[in-house]
């Protein structure tokens, strides 16, 4: 029991920082190179192109590991009754759909992708916060 809860932790955790990472990418380092840009222009498409790939292998790890994550907890859920294995149900659908379209390419995580890919897991999160909040 409490190791699939670390585990669960451990690996939300990771895709936490991974998407943290795909954050910083796109709110740090792409307007500073916009403001280089100005300056310097050559080579700056091909540093666009290396700062988007990052993004999106940052935000696609990312966004796999919340999803393993969420499973990962959730099939600790589904051994309780009622409303509590509704949300582990929920969280084991939602995370290994969400992983198995991302990583077989049937996602992208341009904004509609990503809009999902935080809808699906904003869901489970206010489903477990009630859970919580009930104990």
């Amino acid at each position: 029991h409490a190791a699939w809860i670390r585990a669960g932790f451990i690996v939300y955790l990771i895709g936490t920082l991974l998407l943290c990472g795909a954050a910083l990418i796109n709110g740090f380092a792409v307007p500073a190179l916009a403001e280089s840009a100005a300056a310097n222009a050559v080579g700056i498409e091909a540093a666009y192109a290396l700062a988007w790939q990052l993004n999106q292998a940052l935000s696609g790890a990312g966004t796999i590991a919340l999803a393993a994550g969420m499973v990962i907890w959730s099939m600790d859920l589904v051994r309780a009754a009622g409303l509590t294995r509704l949300t582990g149900g929920y969280g084991i659908l939602a995370g290994s759909g969400l992983a198995l379209a991302l990583a077989g390419g049937w996602l992208q995580l341009k904004v509609p992708g990503m809009l999902l890919a935080l809808v699906l897991l904003a869901i489970w999160q206010v489903a477990a916060g009630v859970l919580l909040l009930r104990k």
